[in-house]
């Protein structure tokens, strides 16, 4: 009893910051927004819209984030048809990924540091992008149940292929 006890608590904390992150977030996109009015290089202008729209994105990520905590089970009833629809998704995200490495080994690319950060981001944000698809194409967005193996296995798992993932990423 205890345990749930101190889960459920832990459940409610997770949430909390979750909602706190969807404030701060919020906060983030009048600021782009706003600075974006002050800025008259247009490259500026586009990079302060890109980092407004992750924003926009992250606020969206927090808000399913804190449904699936609640109990909401992602993607129930339209399995197959995300199956179909995000599986060329997830095939041009990995073309994206090839791309942004291609880059990222030009010379007019690598030598060149803020171009290359540019890259890096863009190239990180598609491997998230990538792991993201995978991940709910594959169902993986249900609600965990305390004792259940199964669960606990694809945490594992995903804990695993994020930490392959982030030193492939780091090798580059």
């Amino acid at each position: 009893m205890v345990h749930k006890l101190a889960s459920e608590t832990q459940r409610t904390e997770a949430v909390n910051i979750l909602r706190r992150q969807i404030e701060t977030e919020r906060q983030l996109i009048k600021l782009y927004s706003d600075t974006r009015e002050l800025v008259i290089d247009e490259q500026v202008r586009r990079l302060l819209h890109s980092l407004q729209l992750d924003s926009i994105k992250h606020v969206e990520m927090c808000v399913t984030a804190i449904e699936v905590l609640e109990g909401d089970v992602l993607y129930g009833e339209d399995r197959v048809e995300l199956k179909v629809g995000l599986g060329h998704h997830v095939e041009l995200e990995e073309e994206a990924v090839k791309r942004a490495e291609l880059l990222l080994r030009n010379p007019w690319v690598s030598e060149n540091e803020g171009l290359r950060r540019i890259i890096e981001a863009w190239r990180n944000d598609e491997v998230a992008h990538h792991g993201l698809l995978r991940d709910l194409t594959g169902g993986r967005f249900t609600r965990r149940r305390f004792m259940d193996a199964f669960s606990g296995y694809r945490a594992v798992a995903r804990r695993k292929l994020g930490d392959e993932l982030r030193g492939l990423i780091k090798k580059e």
